[in-house]
């Protein structure tokens, strides 16, 4: 595998080439490393925890710039080939563990900050994850996540677009018609994989926040889509160059290029950011510090902080 010219790529172990060749974009990790500094700032040797970390490719990089980053993933065979690619790069194979969202292996209070990037949309239960989330955090600490919006048009892991606020019971029929009208001839995920989906949306995530004050969430746009001179674009240039040739991406890509020529991509985008229907999710929360939640006394009364 050619060695990647992004700032603190991993170096590939030769085992591991021909796997990352077809399943790693360097473009994509650059760019969500760039995305979590740009909102959290963290400062350098802060304690970073990725949930659903996969082959362990954004802990490196994070290890390579400077924080004391590990990884929680739920599939054995990532973590196996995390331990060799954390390993060829000199860090402990150590630094992702296997284990699951909804019951991290850590203790209390462990974290600066927590991550995740298409994660959430996996977890088995949403409000336990966050949960946990807070239960690792310091006080003070902060988490920042990247993940599919189910209230938009448009579901990545299938590539087919889909009406807003669809249901999951509505989608798993949707994806079963479009199944039959192929006659099997797709390269769809299969139905069952859609009721293992978590479908993450704003309402879902404000209902959270109110469920645990101690932790203050808040949702936005997760930046796949923005608009330049009346124009719907993916991100950057760079960015937007990788998902025109992604197989993953292209049905999403024509359908905006379509928009745009109708001159219509200024407008769809601002019915979008209103009604919240972009694309991706950003979720990015604070865990109250003790001092922040702490009741003020005031004579004969007692009021919060916050």
């Amino acid at each position: 595998m050619p060695q990647s010219k992004a700032p603190y790529f991993p170096d590939i172990p030769p085992e591991l080439a021909r796997r990352f060749r077809k399943t790693v974009d360097d473009t994509k990790y650059t760019r969500n490393i760039e995305l979590f500094i740009e909102d959290m700032a963290p400062a350098k040797g802060a304690r970073i925890l990725e949930v659903g970390s996969g082959e362990g490719i954004l802990v490196v990089m994070l290890c390579k710039m400077g924080f004391d980053a590990v990884g929680l993933e739920p599939g054995d065979a990532y973590v196996r080939n995390a331990a060799r690619l954390l390993e060829h790069n000199e860090l402990d194979p150590d630094r992702v563990l296997l284990g699951c969202a909804e019951r991290m292996p850590f203790p209390d209070a462990f974290f600066d900050f927590v991550i995740s990037y298409y994660t959430l949309e996996h977890v088995q239960d949403l409000e336990q994850t966050f949960r946990e989330i807070e239960r690792v955090l310091k006080p003070g600490g902060r988490t920042f996540h990247i993940c599919p919006n189910y209230n938009s048009f448009f579901e990545g892991h299938f590539r087919v677009f889909m009406l807003p606020f669809m249901s999951k019971r509505a989608f798993r029929n949707y994806i079963r018609v479009l199944k039959w009208l192929k006659f099997g001839r797709d390269r769809m995920p299969s139905v069952e994989f859609a009721d293992s989906l978590c479908f993450v949306r704003p309402q879902r995530v404000r209902a959270i926040g109110k469920l645990q004050p101690g932790l203050r969430l808040s949702e936005s746009n997760g930046g796949v889509i923005s608009v330049r001179h009346g124009r719907m674009v993916f991100g950057n240039r760079k960015l937007s160059e990788k998902l025109k040739r992604s197989r993953s991406r292209d049905a999403l890509y024509k359908g905006v290029e379509i928009v745009n020529r109708l001159r219509l991509g200024g407008l769809l985008y601002t019915i979008m950011m209103r009604r919240k229907w972009y694309p991706n999710i950003k979720i990015v929360g604070t865990k109250e510090s003790a001092e922040s939640s702490r009741p003020i006394r005031m004579g004969a009364s007692t009021i919060n902080r916050h």
